[in-house]
């Protein structure tokens, strides 16, 4: 059987109720993300303010990429920024300056962008 885009995402969002109501949090945000269909904002706070930075950023990822459009750029940059900022809490020195950089240099920078359109609401 072969599914038209509406009916896909309807079958996606029935098994992503599912999930949730099972309790199927691994699965439901897999799916999530695979599919693309529905961002949990939660899920990505959650891994935000609880320090799990690759999860974030992976999670992210499955939607968007620093190089889709200038929007995508800001939440990359802040991801970045609060992770920088989690290490410099926690001591980091040196060390968080270079992730910091690093992760950095994986934004791209546009014509059309400047670097204090990127931090001037951060």
């Amino acid at each position: 059987m072969i599914l038209d885009e509406k009916n896909r995402k309807n079958l996606v969002f029935l098994i992503l109720q599912f999930f949730d109501e099972e309790g199927y949090q691994e699965s439901l945000h897999l799916v999530e993300q695979d599919s693309g269909v529905y961002f949990d904002f939660s899920y990505f706070s959650n891994a935000i303010l609880n320090g799990n930075w690759k999860d974030a950023e992976d999670y992210l990822s499955a939607f968007t990429s620093p190089d889709a459009n200038t929007f995508s750029r800001k939440m990359f940059f802040d991801l970045f920024k609060w992770k920088f900022s989690e290490a410099t809490d926690r001591g980091g020195g040196s060390e968080s300056v270079n992730t910091f950089s690093k992760d950095l240099r994986r934004i791209p920078v546009l014509k059309d962008d400047s670097f204090d359109d990127l931090v001037e609401i951060s």
